[in-house]
C-alpha cells in the first residue's frame, strides 16, 4: 500500500484501540502460500462476479472518501453500488472487506513458471514478473488507484487492516523463494528480494498516481526496476 499513510496514525494511540481489524489465517508453508497467491480456474461466471465486486470496494472507497469509513452503512454501500443489501454479503462479509476489496491472484502457470526459474532465470527479474502479472489481474483504472489512495489518507486507521493483508501476500511470496531457491522462507535472501519488491511496487503506484504521463502503473514500475537495479549495481562496484 502507500507508506506515507503511516505518519498519519503514528503515535496516535488513541487511534489504535478502534482500528478495525481482520481474522488472517497464517502462511507457514508452501501450500499455505498457493491458496493466498494462485486463483482457481475462472468462468464467464466467476470473472462477473470478481468484477461486481471490484464495483462493490469502488463505491465503498468512494464512500469512506467522501463520507469517512464509519459514516457510512451497508444500506449505503447498496444503493451506492446499484445491489440490495443482501446482495453484498454474496461478495463480502461486511463493510471493511468491501471497503479492502479482494487481493490479487496469480494463474497457476505463472507461479509453476516462476518455480522452475523461468522466464529469465534470474530471481528478482522473475518476481517482478509475477508482480506485473498481479497488477494485471488488479486492472485498476487511474481513478480507482487515486480513490484507494484518498480512502486511506482520509481514514488512516483503515491502513493497518489494509497492511495485515499485504504481510499475508508478503509472506506467501517468500514461501515461493525458499521453494524455488531452497532456502528458509525467513532468509535474509527471501526477505531482502520481497522488501525491495515491496519498497518499488510503494514508490511506482505513488508515481503512477501523481504523474500526468500516460503511462500504465505496470510500465510505471518495470521503469522504477530497471533504476533500482542500475542503482544497486552502481552500489556494488
Amino acid at each position: 500500500m502507500f507508506n506515507l499513510h503511516f505518519g498519519a496514525i503514528e503515535g496516535k494511540t488513541d487511534l489504535m484501540t478502534e482500528i478495525p481489524t481482520l481474522t488472517l489465517a497464517s502462511v507457514d508453508s508452501f501450500e499455505s502460500a498457493l491458496t493466498v497467491l494462485v486463483a482457481p480456474p475462472e468462468d464467464a461466471r466467476t470473472i462477473k462476479r470478481r468484477q461486481a465486486a471490484r464495483r462493490v470496494t469502488y463505491c465503498a472507497q468512494r464512500l469512506a472518501v467522501e463520507r469517512g469509513y464509519e459514516e457510512f452503512t451497508l444500506d449505503d454501500l447498496a444503493q451506492e453500488a446499484g445491489v440490495s443489501r443482501r446482495t453484498l454479503f454474496n461478495y463480502f462479509p461486511g463493510k471493511l472487506e468491501a471497503v479492502l476489496g479482494n487481493p490479487p491472484r496469480l494463474a497457476l502457470a505463472d507461479v509453476e513458471a516462476f518455480l522452475e526459474g523461468r522466464p529469465t532465470g534470474n530471481l528478482m527479474h522473475d518476481l517482478s514478473v509475477l508482480v506485473l502479472a498481479l497488477l494485471q489481474d488488479e486492472d485498476l483504472a487511474k481513478d480507482e488507484w487515486v480513490t484507494t489512495r484518498r480512502c486511506f489518507e482520509r481514514n488512516p486507521k483503515l491502513l493497518v487492516a489494509a497492511m495485515g493483508k499485504f504481510h499475508k501476500i508478503a509472506a506467501a511470496a517468500q514461501q515461493l523463494i525458499a521453494k524455488r531457491e531452497g532456502v528458509p522462507a525467513d532468509s535474509a535472501r527471501a526477505r531482502i528480494c520481497v522488501g525491495l519488491l515491496a519498497g518499488l511496487f510503494d514508490v511506482s503506484i505513488n508515481e503512477f498516481v501523481e504523474s500526468e504521463d500516460r503511462r500504465t502503473v505496470a510500465d510505471t514500475y518495470m521503469d522504477n526496476l530497471k533504476l533500482a537495479s542500475r542503482l544497486l549495481r552502481d552500489t556494488a562496484d
